[in-house]
């Protein structure tokens, strides 16, 4: 089996791009499988620039010959000429022959459907709610950037249907935004949840928390409004109120730096709270961590909360939609909706004070997140595509 995965961009290093770095590296041990990625830009803008996954790049992916970076280009206009270059990927397609062609983040839905195979399954990673596959609503008629995803939507719904498009979704969320949105086939909309390098992550002792010593809380994700950080500082201010000894080490980089270091600053919280940026050892600081801390307002899923698990960390989070289904109320953690910041942060002292507690908790999510390993993933993953080839054969 030939298998081409299309990914918009590599850069960022959120939830997506990690699980197809983990998915492709998995399948490239199959050898019943022939892999290629395509990569939707050049090289020079991961080493230009000092992004999450550049030394992803330019350590493992810049001298794989089953990589490719694309020359590409496409530009859809409303008025006027669309810009379209897809001859590299042609010559791709043409070469490889690929029995499924596997699509990551919009701009690669886009591109990967301009040129269409008769012989290739079409599948959609649904990573999150493409706002561009939104139902168009009246209020959006003088809304430019609206009305491109509009007709973007339009232009991309015909392709799906030429193909018979199928939707893997990664949450329960995502699956039903599919569904009210593109309403595909009710066989070409899947649910297979997210997964991980467990043993990347896998802590193997037994934790026990001890409240005469200073708690350890991390907490990872981009510097960014979604992921709501400001609501960790009303946390650690009620913390601090009640004589908890603790620090929180928030992992990850973005626009709401400044303003948080503000805040945190103003609220003298500068010996609790620390914005330690981009790491390249999550492992080793969930690992020294006690509890792991979650408080974004939308999560397509939740790939940290399982890498926190699977180190043994109970998890307390907000209900971020997409990682509801991660949560077990008072087996894998807790969560509080709505959020408030007090009964947040009682959760936090419930476990501290309930030591017992704690161990059985963190027990539970080791053995929880271990059903979310990547390589009982790619095992569904791949019987998905021979069921879709399957049938395209039997259609024929």
């Amino acid at each position: 089996m030939k298998v081409l995965y299309v990914i918009s961009s590599i850069a960022y290093g959120g939830g997506a791009e990690r699980l197809m770095f983990d998915i492709y590296n998995e399948l490239k041990r199959n050898k019943f499988l022939s892999i290629k990625l395509l990569i939707l830009q050049n090289s020079e803008y991961y080493t230009r620039l000092n992004l999450p996954n550049a030394d992803y790049f330019e350590n493992e992916l810049k001298n794989d010959p089953d990589v490719v970076m694309s020359t590409s280009n496409l530009k859809l206009k409303i008025l006027g000429k669309n810009e379209v270059d897809i001859k590299q990927f042609k010559d791709i397609i043409d070469d490889f022959k690929p029995d499924i062609i596997h699509s990551h983040m919009y701009a690669a839905e886009l591109f990967s459907r301009e040129y269409l195979s008769s012989t290739a399954c079409y599948f959609t990673h649904v990573h999150d709610n493409m706002i561009q596959f939104e139902n168009f609503k009246l209020k959006n008629l003088l809304k430019k950037k609206k009305i491109t995803d509009y007709f973007e939507k339009l232009r991309i719904s015909r392709k799906y249907k030429k193909v018979n498009n199928y939707f893997i979704s990664i949450s329960n969320n995502a699956f039903n935004y599919v569904k009210s949105t593109i309403n595909p086939p009710k066989t070409n909309n899947i649910l297979l949840n997210n997964a991980i390098k467990y043993s990347n992550y896998f802590f193997s002792k037994s934790r026990k928390i001890d409240s005469t010593k200073k708690i350890n809380l991390v907490s990872v994700g981009n510097l960014v409004n979604k992921k709501n950080h400001i609501f960790l500082i009303e946390v650690a201010k009620y913390l601090k109120a009640h004589k908890i000894l603790f620090e929180i080490n928030i992992l990850g980089e973005g626009v709401e730096r400044q303003n948080l270091t503000s805040l945190i600053k103003n609220s003298n919280l500068e010996d609790y709270i620390f914005l330690r940026s981009i790491v390249t050892n999550v492992k080793n600081y969930l690992h020294n961590a006690d509890i792991y801390l979650h408080a974004a307002t939308y999560e397509p899923f939740g790939l940290v909360i399982l890498e926190a698990m699977a180190s043994g960390l109970p998890v307390i989070c907000l209900n971020g939609k997409g990682n509801v289904g991660l949560n077990i109320e008072g087996k894998t953690g807790f969560m509080i909706d709505p959020a408030n910041a007090e009964k947040f942060a009682d959760k936090i002292i419930y476990l501290i004070n309930n030591p017992e507690e704690y161990s059985k908790i963190s027990e539970f999510c080791v053995n929880f997140s271990k059903d979310y390993d990547i390589e009982n993933y790619c095992k569904k993953l791949v019987e998905l595509y021979q069921n879709a080839i399957t049938k395209k054969l039997q259609l024929k």
